[in-house]
């Protein structure tokens, strides 16, 4: 047997895009206790696409929307576009962040960056969170070996 993961997101204007995640197989004559149902290690490999796709269509909507200009309604103009990472509770996932410059109508305060205004601590509410739930739960002693797993060092996030 083979199932095979795909995603379909349908837009405000109905357009459909399919993505496959990945696919999972199992030999029909091998059912064992082990294969029985979806194992982590699979889980681990499927679930950093669909918050990549997700994030990374959710974002690039949100840019779009922020490129129109809220008193003449021209498009805002490109000015640069680079990678940023976001932290993310099913990982890091890297997304394309455009800077635009400011309409002709000079009604901005300036280069717009639509992405650092939504997340400017480039984590999302959820992750941090979980990491001052946790942080607060874990006694001074147990600390250390278990900060890798939930802080990542800031020198890591930076991208070129």
């Amino acid at each position: 047997m083979r199932w095979i993961i795909t995603v379909e997101c349908i837009g405000d204007d109905d357009e459909k895009s399919t993505i496959t995640l990945g696919t999972i197989g199992r030999a029909a004559d091998s059912t064992v206790t082990e294969n029985v149902g979806v194992n982590l290690r699979e889980s681990k490999k499927v679930l950093p696409h669909l918050q990549e796709t997700v994030v990374g269509q959710q974002l690039q909507e949100h840019c779009e929307q922020k490129r129109k200009c809220p008193n003449c309604s021209a498009r805002h103009t490109v000015k640069h576009s680079r990678h940023r990472c976001l932290d993310t509770v099913l990982g890091t996932v890297r997304v394309e962040a455009p800077r635009y410059q400011p309409c002709c109508c000079r009604s901005g305060s300036g280069i717009s960056i639509p992405i650092s205004e939504l997340l400017p601590e480039r984590t999302t509410p959820e992750l941090l969170h979980l990491q001052g739930t946790l942080g607060a739960q874990i006694s001074y002693p147990r600390w250390p070996p278990c900060r890798g797993n939930f802080w990542r060092q800031r020198a890591e996030r930076l991208t070129p």
